[in-house]
């Protein structure tokens, strides 16, 4: 029984010794594609602000904070902490990236403990992390988290959000 073990010990260690660097180097990458939540602890979070842009509008328009809207921040901050994203390989094309606001239909501005995030909800789905080079998530089930965010925040067609500031530019 001894030499049995000792033989499955020393092929073990030849195993590892010429696949270990590889294992742990594929566990690190796999790593960086787990999903993970939007938001951290709910708690520890704060929505900065909310950009809308509807339909038939050519420019995400100020949400919130404004005067004329309020938002239930408990609630959408668990809807952010139960959604998901996965990191997206970084390629340098990403960097100094802008969008038209016609591919955004939800913007949300998070602080999350350290980190102040930046979440886009529409034609585009995307998670980043602010002032980190490269961090960029794509978020999972996005049709569903825009779906839910918008009715936590009673954004619906027959909502009159016309008193909303517009932002100046159509591209960010």
């Amino acid at each position: 029984m001894k030499k049995a073990l000792s033989r499955v010990g020393a092929a073990a260690k030849k195993i590892l010794s010429k696949w270990g660097v590889l294992i742990v180097i594929l566990l690190l990458i796999a790593w960086n594609f787990i999903p993970r939540p939007l938001v951290g602890d709910p708690d520890n979070s704060e929505i900065l602000s909310v950009f809308y842009r509807a339909d038939s509008w050519e420019v995400l328009h100020a949400f919130y904070p404004n005067p004329i809207s309020s938002i239930n921040q408990e609630e959408l901050l668990r809807l952010l902490n139960e959604s998901s994203a996965v990191h997206q390989i970084y390629f340098p094309t990403n960097v100094g990236r802008t969008y038209p606001q016609g591919d955004v239909t939800l913007q949300i501005w998070v602080s999350d403990g350290n980190d102040s995030k930046t979440i886009l909800l529409g034609e585009i789905n995307e998670l980043s992390i602010d002032g980190s080079y490269g961090k960029y998530y794509t978020i999972l089930n996005a049709e569903s988290v825009l779906e839910e965010a918008l009715e936590i925040l009673n954004i619906d067609e027959d909502a009159d959000l016309s008193m909303l500031p517009p932002v100046a530019s159509n591209r960010w």
